[in-house]
């Protein structure tokens, strides 16, 4: 099956990154904006009907807790791709500490608002779906918002993919000059030259990627595709 919006998701990000840095800051700026007033919304809309009733439950105990923690702990992977940006900050010294450490603190925060509130508008044990936010939006009564959190949804897998692609170029960049990969990958100019074939190879690369775990799991299961898709996903990181 030929998985055409992933693939141009793909091509316009990669797009995006051939234009320049400063376009693609303003873009991913923009996303953001969105995302933390859909985020808000919810959280605005959904307090008052927080009932603390929900979160009374002795059936997990700190065992729950520890297995919890070991589950959010991978909502954190990615946010070392602000570090790759180093060299496109004016004063990195300060810039990148803050960068990092602020965003962790932030989406720490919000993770932990998000799940107050939707634990506290809906019982623990109804939540354990793909779709957990709906149904916490079912409960309240407020499904006008329920088309703002889809494009919340695609804002944010945007972005991801915007600064995964953005990480794995200054990657390239780090391995060529290192003499890792062809030195061509690691040229800079005013102009994307050099830089312009990387991040067409690298967005040619991930298109393909995505194609042929999409026509795999056509052929096989759920179970296996899905573990298929997150390998390739996982080969295609490695590569940089």
């Amino acid at each position: 099956m030929f998985n055409l919006p992933a693939m141009l998701v793909i091509v316009m990000v990669t797009a995006l990154l051939v234009v320049g840095i400063r376009e693609t800051a303003r873009f991913n700026s923009l996303i953001v904006a969105v995302k933390l007033l859909v985020i808000f919304l919810l959280i605005g809309c959904a307090a008052s009907a927080v009932t603390t009733a929900n979160w009374v439950t002795g059936a997990f105990g700190w065992s729950g807790v520890v297995r919890g923690a070991a589950m959010v702990f991978f909502a954190y992977v990615g946010f070392d791709a602000v570090s790759t940006a180093a060299q496109e900050a004016r004063k990195p010294e300060r810039d990148m500490p803050i960068g990092v450490l602020g965003s962790l603190v932030v989406c720490a925060v919000l993770y932990v608002a998000v799940a107050f509130v939707l634990t506290g508008i809906v019982p623990f044990d109804r939540l354990n779906v793909a779709d957990p936010i709906a149904v916490g939006i079912d409960a309240i009564g407020v499904g006008w918002l329920a088309p703002l959190i889809k494009l919340g949804i695609v804002f944010g897998l945007t972005s991801v993919i915007l600064v995964t692609l953005l990480g794995q170029l200054r990657s390239f960049r780090a391995m060529a000059h290192d003499g890792l990969l062809p030195p061509a990958l690691a040229l800079f100019a005013p102009r994307p030259t050099g830089r312009l074939q990387t991040r067409e190879a690298l967005g040619r690369t991930l298109a393909s990627a995505s194609q042929c775990a999409t026509t795999t799991s056509s052929t096989v299961s759920d179970d296996l595709a899905a573990n298929l898709v997150g390998r390739a996903d996982r080969f295609a990181g490695d590569l940089c």
